[in-house]
């Protein structure tokens, strides 16, 4: 999810960044329209795949039914409710855009402090909270991603430089081409090192086997 969100923000912060330059406003607007739509369709992408195939995945590396279930509850949560992720990528991008290098960082911190307050209090259950263990984990973290995605958009919201709008939207092919043609490359560079460690552990797994 990250190779993806970060391939897709890379493609999407260049175009977005040479429609501003260029002074091109109402095309850059649409953008950014176009920018969070795609990146609403890898939520989507991400919620199919990792609820229906949480369970075999985790299938594939594993023996064990306790650390399947766990990993299959985990994995469930964070690619179905990934909404969060998807979109506080969208905000950061899209002030890295304009020129903000603050506006990222506010949202990162803020996510991570969430996560980081939620997880014990979670996990073991402390106060008023459940005990959920490994699922109060993923649930942190999906909360903590869903304020960064709340906070980038009230950023985005606020910034003078573009207006996201979605009225009267209609998906644009050919920007969401230009985003992709250099997204793809980058999403595929930043998913080779977890690919070659999945790879890794088939193989072992299966040649020790």
């Amino acid at each position: 999810m990250i190779a993806v969100c970060v391939g897709v923000g890379v493609g999407y912060n260049a175009l977005l960044s040479r429609r501003l330059g260029e002074g091109r406003r109402e095309d850059a607007d649409r953008v950014a329209a176009n920018g969070y739509f795609l990146y609403l369709v890898c939520w989507l992408v991400f919620l199919v795949l990792g609820v229906s195939l949480a369970r075999p995945f985790l299938g594939i590396f594993s023996d064990v039914p306790q650390v399947i279930t766990y990993g299959s509850q985990y994995l469930a949560i964070v690619t179905g409710v990934s909404l969060g992720i998807c979109m506080q990528f969208a905000g950061e991008r899209t002030l890295q855009a304009t020129g903000n290098t603050v506006g990222p960082m506010v949202i990162q911190g803020i996510g991570a402090v969430i996560n980081l307050i939620l997880d014990p209090l979670l996990i073991f259950g402390i106060g008023p909270f459940p005990r959920l263990e490994v699922a109060g984990a993923a649930i942190a973290t999906v909360l903590g991603q869903l304020v960064g995605m709340v906070v980038g958009l009230v950023m985005v919201r606020r910034t003078p430089s573009v207006t996201l709008s979605f009225r009267k939207f209609r998906p644009d092919g050919s920007i969401l081409i230009d985003m992709l043609r250099v997204g793809i490359p980058a999403a595929m560079m930043q998913a080779l090192t977890t690919v070659m460690g999945l790879v890794t552990i088939l193989f072992t797994k299966y040649a020790i086997s």
